[in-house]
């Protein structure tokens, strides 16, 4: 957890300091070492959302992108990482999930959209421009998601979403877009801060695949291009 109760307010981790879960009340106690993200921890080492999986640096990346009263928003017995002013919530999935568990997640919340953390996976994803969008097959594909209903975000990296709008067995269909826009829109906050910067102007992330994707082709790239070009910018080398 990113927040504990510390003298009846919402506080963040800091060494030796213990707290209550704003959920369930039970003494919490802070995680601070050097090697992963300072949270807070139930004492009893279970945690009582049912819902909760390891937080990772990804995970406290994309909660610190909203303002602190909508993060890891009390709802009913569990905790939505991110929740919008109007009630729009945002669930972070880093690990596999369960067709159930979606399903579930998805009929509690109702407004949702999921963003996953494609890092372990993307490398698995191959992509093709089409008249329409993008298509993209999914190697070894973590087929639970085809029981998600809501709008689903891969993570690619460096700013970069992947938004399915469909998705099949083996792949789909589905647009790039800029990670700072789609949490303006969603959240309706200040996203400036998740834009790449080059000599004082902003770097359209998704302009630079379709550039690249181009060069790589008349380099004679025919095999997958467009996958190539991702690869390269979100790994930073575009």
């Amino acid at each position: 957890m990113q927040f504990a109760i510390v003298d009846g307010a919402r506080s963040t981790a800091s060494p030796g300091v213990t707290g209550s879960c704003p959920l369930c009340g039970s003494r919490t106690i802070s995680k601070c070492g050097e090697l992963i993200a300072w949270h807070w921890s139930h004492a009893s080492k279970a945690d009582c959302d049912t819902w909760s999986e390891g937080e990772t640096r990804w995970h406290i990346a994309w909660k610190n992108c909203a303002v602190p009263e909508c993060r890891e928003v009390t709802a009913g017995p569990h905790r939505a990482d991110i929740m919008s002013r109007s009630g729009l919530v945002i669930e972070l999935q880093h690990s596999p999930i369960a067709p159930s568990e979606i399903r579930e997640r998805e009929a509690f919340y109702g407004n949702m959209v999921w963003v996953l953390d494609g890092s372990e996976f993307k490398e698995n994803l191959v992509f093709r421009y089409k008249s329409d969008g993008v298509a993209f097959r999914w190697k070894w594909a973590r087929r639970s998601w085809l029981s998600a209903r809501r709008p689903i975000y891969i993570d690619l990296g460096s700013g970069v979403l992947f938004r399915i709008t469909w998705l099949g067995s083996f792949g789909g269909t589905g647009h790039f877009t800029n990670a700072a826009s789609v949490v303006a829109n969603l959240l309706g906050c200040d996203a400036s801060h998740l834009v790449t910067m080059r000599a004082g102007v902003a770097i359209d992330r998704v302009e630079q695949i379709k550039r690249v994707a181009i060069q790589l082709s008349n380099d004679g790239n025919l095999w997958s291009p467009l996958t190539s070009a991702v690869r390269k910018v979100t790994n930073g080398e575009g």
